[in-house]
């Protein structure tokens, strides 16, 4: 069995999601084999997905929307944009998280949104 190395873990991390989160650099000095099996968990529904980029990024922002992690929005703005999504694509995403979520979800994602946008 190879043994885990920490940089190899979070370099495919900073490569397949573009950021490295304070929880991820957290396992990898606390919990290096947890980090390694979610970074599995990760790639494996990310690489095995029938949906483009572009659906799974709008998912992303909708569902870390909902979770109000503003972090995770912001990133999840940019890797929208990567993937072809404009500005009403996005502010669409951010709308169908509202439904869900409520007024503190529409406030908190739009003004992430705000700022990405200069508007």
């Amino acid at each position: 069995m190879k043994e885990i190395d920490e940089n190899e873990i979070l370099n495919e991390i900073m490569k397949t999601r573009g950021f490295i989160e304070d929880f991820h650099l957290v396992l990898a000095k606390k919990d290096l084999e947890l980090l390694n099996e979610w970074n599995k968990i990760w790639i494996h529904v990310f690489k095995n997905s029938k949906l483009d980029k572009k659906t799974v990024a709008l998912i992303r922002l909708a569902v870390v929307s909902l979770l109000g992690n503003e972090r995770a929005i912001e990133h999840s703005i940019d890797q929208a944009i990567t993937a072809g999504a404009d500005e009403d694509e996005i502010l669409d995403s951010i709308k169908i998280s509202f439904i869900f979520g409520g007024v503190t979800v529409l406030v908190k994602a739009l003004s992430i949104y705000k700022r990405k946008f200069n508007i």
